[in-house]
């Protein structure tokens, strides 16, 4: 008997064994997907979206996460922090697809997503609704709000945002790296007052790359040429793969009589990227700076063709021709006129289309709940939104904000320059998608006196 009840007992540990064995089979995928969900919201909160990027794939790989609404609305989260506006877009449509439906979530991220492609009018007045009602998710709106004007030249406005941001969060650098950009973007007085606060947050987070490039880029622009080597220098370290910052070394170097360094610099980056815009531009510049005019003219020529629409590198390729006596350069500084010219007219119409066009009544949509026509393609189009939705808590178009408040409450110059000395000195943005812009859904304008700018300079100087 006891033979009997030892080989029972041997079985039941066994089979509990194998049990258990096929329940951590099971759970192991779960526990997977779960670990990379947590740590991509955790990257997110503290601002890591490119990061969170690598984590939400890897979750959605394993079933049923890859079904997941709300994975999907993170996944475009990151992806739009990350300045990935068409990944952003696609996730929210996959997000639709799963849903079934316009979720409340996936059209909170849908304004999100329109604000921050500069389609700001559209959606700011409901942002703000949902920012009133809600404070925890304050600073997502003020963020996306933020990227839209400075997308659009409206620093102002952006600075604005930003002003009301940096007091009521301290600890949040993303306040004062955006009142940084903002204060850039006007150009003037505000390069100094950026370069500030880029310091202010490379303090708190050393690791910060993008600041760290905004600082530097903002530190020879100004000329201080010794203080952003060293910044230059460790991006080249961090990002070798990034030309650019050996391109702005480079120039650093040469304006600080480096020129041996600058020049190897510059020929390591056209040796692997022969067709590099801003490297040939910065031959060229070195080689009229040098008098070399032919050797000048060989490189601004082959910038001009790279940047057709750079018109600091038409204008260069001019000052080339027009010294060494080459007959085109009449015609080559009308070229540059133009390009100019149509540079500023085009920041000019987005900033116009930013605030609005009169009398354009985009369709009726809803942000609660939602029913769905059969022949609906309109999230196919751009839109979450069928043809066919009426509630309340809709989008609504606000009417235009007064810079001008936003100038009394920032203190920052009345005008912003559309363009810069170095064409690729902001932050750098992926391609825009243009269908994140199309039938942007609202409802009548309610009545009010009262801008978006408005309302966020008062409060700004009321918590200030």
């Amino acid at each position: 008997m006891s033979r009997i009840a030892r080989w029972l007992g041997r079985r039941r540990r066994a089979r509990s064994t194998g049990l258990l064995g096929f329940a951590l089979l099971l759970a192991a995928p779960q526990l997977y997907a779960w670990h990379h969900f947590r740590a991509g919201r955790a990257a997110l909160a503290e601002d890591r979206p490119d990061e969170a990027r690598r984590h939400f794939p890897k979750c959605g790989a394993v079933w049923p996460w890859g079904q997941r609404v709300d994975l999907r609305v993170f996944a475009s989260r990151a992806a739009r922090r990350d300045g990935d506006l068409p990944a952003a877009l696609e996730e929210l449509r996959e997000g639709r697809r799963l849903a079934g439906t316009a979720t409340p979530e996936l059209i909170f991220e849908w304004a999100l997503l329109q604000a921050a492609d500069g389609n700001v009018s559209g959606v700011a007045v409901y942002l703000q609704r949902q920012a009133d009602a809600d404070p925890e998710i304050q600073r997502d709106v003020w963020e996306a709000l933020a990227e839209g004007y400075l997308a659009v030249f409206r620093a102002n406005d952006a600075y604005a945002i930003a002003s009301q941001w940096t007091p009521r969060f301290p600890d949040d650098p993303r306040g004062l790296e955006y009142r940084g950009r903002a204060a850039i973007q006007s150009r003037g007085r505000g390069l100094q007052l950026g370069v500030e606060d880029f310091r202010r947050v490379l303090e708190r987070q050393p690791g910060r790359t993008k600041t760290r490039t905004a600082l530097a880029i903002a530190l020879l622009e100004l000329g201080l040429f010794a203080e952003a080597i060293p910044e230059f220098e460790r991006l080249v370290q961090e990002q070798a793969n990034q030309p650019d910052h050996r391109v702005r070394l480079a120039r650093c170097y040469k304006m600080s009589n480096r020129s041996h360094e600058a020049t190897a610099l510059l020929d390591g980056v056209l040796s692997s990227h022969p067709d590099h815009g801003l490297a040939l531009r910065t031959s060229g510049q070195f080689a009229l700076g040098d008098l070399r005019i032919a050797e000048a003219e060989a490189w601004l020529r082959r910038a001009a063709e790279v940047l057709p629409n750079d018109s600091q590198s038409q204008y260069l390729f001019y000052q080339a021709l027009l010294q060494a006596g080459h007959p085109e350069a009449t015609a080559q500084l009308a070229r540059a006129e133009q390009v100019k010219v149509q540079s500023l007219q085009l920041a000019e119409l987005r900033s116009r289309r930013s605030r609005g066009r009169a009398g354009s009544t985009p369709p009726t949509a809803t942000a609660r709940t939602r029913t769905t026509s059969p022949s609906s393609n309109r999230w196919a189009a751009g839109s979450p939104y069928s043809t066919s939705t009426t509630t309340a808590g809709s989008i609504s178009s606000p009417p235009a904000a007064d810079t001008s408040t936003a100038r009394k409450c920032s203190g920052t110059p009345a005008s912003s320059s559309a363009t810069s000395a170095d064409s690729n000195s902001r932050t750098s943005r992926r391609p825009r998608d243009s269908t994140a812009r199309s039938n942007i859904p609202t409802v009548p304008r309610r009545s009010t006196t009262t801008t978006t700018a408005g309302r966020i300079c008062s409060s700004a100087a009321t918590t200030g």
